[in-house]
């Protein structure tokens, strides 16, 4: 994210890049989490995506899912996103 911000004029004037968040205009706070689902219990976010969920299969990783998984409320998004491929045999 730190990447495009740089890179696009028109985000830098709506996003403030520090060292572990980026803030945006509108009042949206950006943050990567670690895998630690104890840290993450009882957030309160608004958007989670993954990326390779596949690969996630440890009790942790599945820990991390349950906790970040949206409730009731529905105005969060919840979002995956995998990498299909094919090997020959």
């Amino acid at each position: 994210m730190e990447g495009i911000i740089k890179h696009n004029p028109e985000l830098q004037r709506e996003a403030e890049v520090q060292s572990r968040s980026i803030y945006l205009a509108n009042g949206t706070i950006l943050t990567a989490i670690s895998g630690d689902y104890q840290g993450a219990a009882g957030s309160n976010h608004g958007f989670v995506s993954y990326d390779e969920l596949w690969g996630d299969v440890s009790e942790s990783s599945i820990r991390l899912w349950e906790e970040l998984t949206p409730g009731s409320d529905a105005e969060k998004l919840h979002s995956v996103y995998q990498h299909l491929c094919r090997f020959r045999e």
